[in-house]
């Protein structure tokens, strides 16, 4: 059978499974209505999005915006959507199963505003026997008065952009830190932290080798990794990649052989000793990590 379309992550395929799933909107009276009802005995999931990095990576064309200035308003912001929902009978009533902040970067924030998003949440939601609590992050934005504030207020999960641990890799995806700060600080990372610390991988760059695929697999074993997140590199319009294309500075090809033996590469290393296996199509997994998915 040939496909015209490689789909890639559920990401590119969200317009072909729209035909079939539309959306339904409602609008923001339907919604308030919704929440002062009982709530049903279904899991329920919260989504929180922080559109900041300070650092923008070379892929990535998400909703975000280089940082500059301060986040006071949007964290104050953030604070009083939570103090208004959590008023209504839907969130006094019943728990919630997963809470995820997106972004972006929700770690960006400083110390003291993380706290008061923090405190707001806790302040507002009762959390199920069995919560996932994630924040999406990177390495260099993490300090250990932040992650003893998220030990203290519930955070359980750290979703880390770490994308690749190769040197050449870490540079085209402009990341920040060798591979050897980097393996060091998912180290120290996870000495302090007392939930799972999971990543994400991106294959598949202009000068990959096999080699580099299996050594990733590898260093997720070897640090014991709750899960890692693996995606095969997507041009988006508008990202830093995608102009340096069009300007020849960097060249990328389709190559859905080559594409395959560094999944497959990875794929098989990392699961070849029973201890990860696949979850989901782009998500391996430690088999002892409980997952909660939104």
């Amino acid at each position: 059978m040939y496909f015209e379309t490689r789909y890639k992550s559920h990401h590119n395929s969200s317009g072909l499974i729209g035909k079939y799933y539309p959306q339904k909107r409602v609008t923001e009276e339907e919604f308030l209505n919704r929440l002062k009802e009982e709530p049903k005995d279904v899991p329920r999931a919260i989504y929180v999005h922080t559109p900041y990095c300070d650092k923008i990576c070379s892929f990535c064309n998400l909703n975000r915006e280089q940082l500059s200035g301060s986040l006071d308003s949007y964290a104050d912001y953030i604070v009083s959507e939570f103090d208004k929902y959590g008023d209504y009978r839907y969130f006094k009533e019943k728990s919630v199963d997963v809470i995820y902040f997106g972004g972006g970067t929700p770690t960006v924030y400083k110390n003291n505003q993380l706290e008061k998003i923090l405190q707001s949440v806790n302040r507002n939601i009762k959390f199920s026997a069995e919560y996932e609590f994630t924040l999406e992050t990177t390495l260099h934005n993490l300090n250990d008065e932040k992650i003893e504030l998220m030990n203290k207020y519930g955070v359980n999960r750290l979703s880390v952009g770490i994308q690749s641990f190769s040197d050449e890799g870490r540079k085209f995806y402009n990341r920040t830190y060798s591979k050897n700060e980097t393996i060091e600080r998912l180290i120290q990372l996870k000495e302090k932290f007392n939930g799972e610390v999971c990543i994400d991988i991106i294959y598949n760059y202009p000068t990959q080798k096999i080699e580099d695929a299996i050594e990733d697999a590898k260093i997720i074993k070897k640090l014991d990794l709750g899960s890692s997140s693996f995606y095969s590199l997507m041009v988006h319009e508008g990202s830093t990649l995608s102009h340096d294309i069009k300007d020849e500075k960097v060249k990328v090809q389709e190559d859905l052989k080559r594409e395959r033996e560094l999944h497959d590469a990875f794929i098989k290393e990392l699961t070849k000793d029973s201890d990860y296996y696949v979850l989901e199509l782009t998500k391996i997994a430690k088999k002892e990590e409980i997952n909660i998915n939104i």
